[in-house]
């Protein structure tokens, strides 16, 4: 399976891959119990701890909607399988925009974030999140697929950090980076829902008001994007009224250039 290492951590269990088909794919083996059998998740899960999987090359990585994710070397293709108590996939994969936001600003790099899982740079992608549920025996847990441009910038209208900070990235401390803060952002929501990151979600948001269109199925509706509500649904306003959606493809309107 191309593994390269296994890294216990204090918080979580590293699986470093080499070329593979998707972290997603390998995460949804080891919650099946298809994948190597030196991965034991009920114990890891009652340790309090989650699995993260990371490799070097994607052949068939995915993004939102089933779409593909060009995954070359160079940039960070990690899924994370978490225990949950409750969940929204909407809430989850915002709070965990946000968490790469933090996480990147670190670096001095400030990202905004699009409805509902682009992590954009100067209306450039830079990446994005997704989420899937699962059962697991008694579990609830989550997949969390994070994608980021790290040393490669590979399809048009993308950057990647290097372009941005003019020097190779270790990937490998992004990577704990990321992975360190991921049960602190969790139990946030978990014990607080998505009120308390609204701030930081409002404030990271791109193209808030202005001119927008929303894409949901075969409709399109125009307005004024004006943030997130109390359950983290967008709003838009037209003709004075405003409606909230909690799904739909968010660009900026006439901007057909824009890949959704």
């Amino acid at each position: 399976m191309n593994l390269i290492s296994l890294s216990n951590f204090k918080k979580f269990l590293l699986i470093n891959l080499d070329q593979i088909d998707s972290t997603q794919i390998i995460a949804k083996d080891i919650i099946h119990e298809k994948y190597n059998e030196e991965i034991n998740l009920e114990s890891i899960l009652n340790e309090n701890k989650f699995i993260a999987i990371k490799a070097k090359k994607q052949n068939d990585g995915r993004g939102q909607y089933g779409r593909s994710w060009h995954s070359p070397e160079g940039n960070l293709y990690l899924s994370c399988i978490v225990k949950l108590k409750k969940c929204n996939v909407i809430n989850l994969t915002q709070i965990f925009t946000i968490l790469i936001h933090d996480i990147l600003q670190n670096y001095n790099v400030e990202i905004s974030v699009k409805w509902i899982n682009d992590i954009l740079y100067n209306n450039k992608k830079m990446g994005g999140v997704i989420c899937d549920l699962h059962k697991y025996k008694e579990h609830q847990l989550a997949v969390i697929g994070i994608g980021i441009n790290v040393n490669i910038a590979h399809a048009e209208n993308s950057i990647c950090l290097k372009d941005i900070l003019k020097h190779e990235i270790d990937i490998e401390k992004l990577t704990e980076d990321i992975c360190d803060e991921i049960l602190t952002y969790l139990d946030n929501f978990l014990n607080h829902g998505i009120n308390f990151f609204l701030k930081k979600l409002n404030k990271y948001s791109a193209y808030l008001n202005q001119e927008i269109t929303l894409h949901i199925e075969n409709q399109e509706i125009e307005g004024i994007f004006k943030g997130y509500d109390k359950n983290g649904m967008i709003i838009i306003e037209s003709n004075n009224e405003r409606r909230t959606f909690h799904k739909g493809r968010l660009r900026l309107k006439d901007n057909l250039s824009y890949k959704l």
